[in-house]
């Protein structure tokens, strides 16, 4: 997981203001635009898909707006590292116990996306779309099925069997949107069926892994233990950093603000650089790289406050 998102919003609040003066109106969609231009690795259609469901974003100055992107960066250390702590737990998290939860992982996200399918299909009038909705629906419902059975045969010590499952699993999730493609409609759930694919591909990997002795990618042990326990401590940090920026937005102090910024996102290369010198897999890939692009928006945002 990088820390790209974080540091990224914080980009792009300090970048606003040079384009906006504060206490001016500012469009959410320019603001990230101008962000995006400043810098290579602010991504403007994230940045506009996190700031503009934000509560008051649409009519914020440049100033709210960078408060709101710095917040947002914190809202997303918090969660983060509450996600640490079912791997953390002691030393002896082993590459058993993150396969499961996984596999759980991907059965959570399985419910959340069947719970949008149900919402889509009583609010669509479309006999296409709903022909395709009722098709991922009975897809998610048997994905249901065979990650349960996946689970309950990682318990047991049969990886064989998992990975079955698993790949069905897999080669189910096609069928979702080979379904809207064939009938040349929008995929509604994009999202949804991109990250429950990241996450069944992820527990067929830990999968995959189960039986190795120190296979590259193997997660478990005392060293991977002290990595988890510095991840845990950075984003304590990080938050603290988070805090003091906000504050000093604010306050109208954005050179404190950017400082503040800065050490957060220097301090989001340490989550990496652990799991690569021990030669580990990073099991926060797309949670570190949210958090990163955040904090660089509203660093962007930041330096636009002058």
């Amino acid at each position: 997981m990088r820390p790209s998102t974080i540091c990224i919003l914080l980009a792009v609040a300090v970048l606003l203001h040079h384009h906006l003066l504060p206490g001016v109106e500012a469009s959410v969609e320019k603001a990230c635009r101008d962000a995006a231009n400043s810098s290579p690795n602010i991504n403007y259609d994230f940045c506009v898909a996190e700031l503009l469901p934000y509560p008051g974003s649409r009519s914020a100055d440049q100033k709210s707006l960078t408060v709101i992107a710095a917040t947002l960066a914190k809202d997303k250390t918090t969660s983060v590292s509450a996600k640490l702590l079912p791997y953390q737990g002691s030393r002896s998290v082993d590459q058993k116990s993150l396969t499961v939860i996984a596999a759980t992982l991907a059965k959570d996200k399985t419910t959340s996306a069947n719970a949008k399918v149900e919402s889509l299909l009583a609010r669509t009038s479309d006999p296409k779309t709903k022909q395709c909705l009722e098709s991922c629906g009975s897809v998610y419902e048997d994905l249901l099925s065979d990650l349960n059975t996946s689970i309950l045969a990682i318990k047991e010590d049969r990886p064989v069997n998992a990975k079955t499952y698993l790949s069905i699993a897999m080669d189910a999730l096609d069928t979702c949107e080979d379904g809207f493609k064939e009938l040349n409609v929008l995929l509604p759930l994009n999202k949804e069926d991109s990250d429950l694919t990241q996450m069944c591909t992820i527990a067929l990997a830990f999968t995959n892994l189960l039986g190795s002795s120190r296979t590259r990618g193997a997660i478990g042990g005392p060293e991977v233990a002290d990595v988890l326990g510095v991840l845990r401590s950075v984003y304590e940090d990080l938050l603290s950093d988070l805090n003091t920026s906000i504050l000093a937005i604010k306050e109208d102090r954005p050179v404190n603000a950017k400082t503040y910024l800065s050490i957060a996102m220097d301090a989001l290369d340490t989550c990496e650089d652990g799991f690569k010198e021990l030669n580990v897999l990073l099991p926060l890939n797309k949670e570190d790289s949210d958090l990163t692009q955040m904090c660089t928006i509203a660093l962007a945002f930041t330096n636009m406050l002058g």
